[in-house]
């Protein structure tokens, strides 16, 4: 020791007086939680049994899953909102949204546009398409509502339309985006329930004759056996549907019978835009696919803000 030090030769501390002259000391080294140091090496320090829970194992510090967990799903009907699985009225998303990831999500327009319009057709400006998505059955219900109103299409997107030359309905006639409402009866369009298999309803058309400036509604009449479905005010003629849920080209759809004998409603001839008739036999039967709209006098709002001026 140096005869003018102390005892530790005067050093600051954190250092020692070592072969005459003061040497910082290093502190040892230290492990992560969870290891701890042998042989200079951190090792994982071992976990007593069950410390880990059911379906892991302490694997490199830490307790690691070996089961396969598959991600939560939701079963059909649902879709998961938050970590819960959401009740949809019959798996069905709301009118400009659709199912993804198993949530229910909003649909834009090409380029990002937002969907704001119902029948497929419109825009806004700047001008942009939109697209209504068919309304879907499950089970025993057909998706369509008493009351409410729909555009119908076939399964290559060719509307159910009307012609100037005389009051009937063709695919992809003159006058298109006609709402037809659905209805209990001919004295009924209240709204009401979903329509169930067995069921029976009437398509009242909220446009009228192209010819009257009072757009009168009428009704799909009950023509058969070849004669074309058109439109009548006479409700003794208005045709009575039934309908099973189905699939029309890739999209949601009904299979519509009717008439007198509740056949099957299928094209009346072939031709371009060929008429639509009730056959004898159910099975003869074309599958639409009905699209919600807003009911022309707004009766009957949707919950999707498809038009501003309806109020909810």
């Amino acid at each position: 020791m140096h005869p003018n030090l102390g005892p530790n030769g005067g050093c600051p501390v954190g250092s020692e007086f070592i072969d005459g002259k003061c040497v910082p000391l290093v502190p040892p080294p230290r492990c992560p939680p969870g290891t701890s140091m042998q042989d200079g090496t951190c090792i994982p320090t071992s976990v007593p049994n069950g410390s880990c829970p059911v379906g892991s194992e302490f694997i490199d510090g830490q307790c690691v899953s070996i089961i396969d967990t598959p991600p939560p799903r939701c079963p059909p009907g649902t879709f998961m909102r938050d970590g819960e699985c959401i009740l949809t009225p019959h798996g069905n998303c709301p009118i400009g949204t659709h199912i993804q990831d198993n949530q229910c999500v909003p649909s834009p327009g090409p380029s990002g546009c937002p969907q704001t319009c119902g029948n497929g057709h419109g825009g806004i400006e700047p001008s942009c398409m939109c697209t209504n998505y068919p309304i879907c059955g499950y089970g025993k219900y057909l998706g369509i509502k008493y009351g409410h109103c729909y555009i119908l299409s076939f399964s290559d997107g060719q509307q159910l339309g009307a012609i100037r030359e005389n009051p009937q309905y063709v695919k992809g006639g003159f006058f298109n985006d006609i709402p037809f409402k659905i209805c209990n009866s001919t004295t009924g369009c209240s709204p009401g329930k979903e329509v169930e298999m067995g069921e029976s309803f009437y398509l009242q058309d909220q446009h009228g004759l192209y010819t009257d400036p009072k757009s009168t509604k009428g009704w799909i009449d009950n023509a058969h056996n070849g004669d074309h479905l058109g439109f009548t005010h006479d409700t003794n003629k208005a045709g009575r549907f039934m309908g099973t849920p189905t699939c029309a080209g890739g999209e949601c759809g009904i299979q519509l019978r009717g008439g007198p004998v509740n056949g099957g409603m299928g094209f009346a001839c072939p031709m371009p835009t060929p008429g639509v008739t009730f056959y004898n036999n159910p099975k003869i039967s074309q599958k639409l696919r009905f699209s919600e709209v807003t009911c022309d006098d707004y009766e009957v709002p949707l919950t999707s803000g498809i038009n501003p001026a309806v109020k909810y």
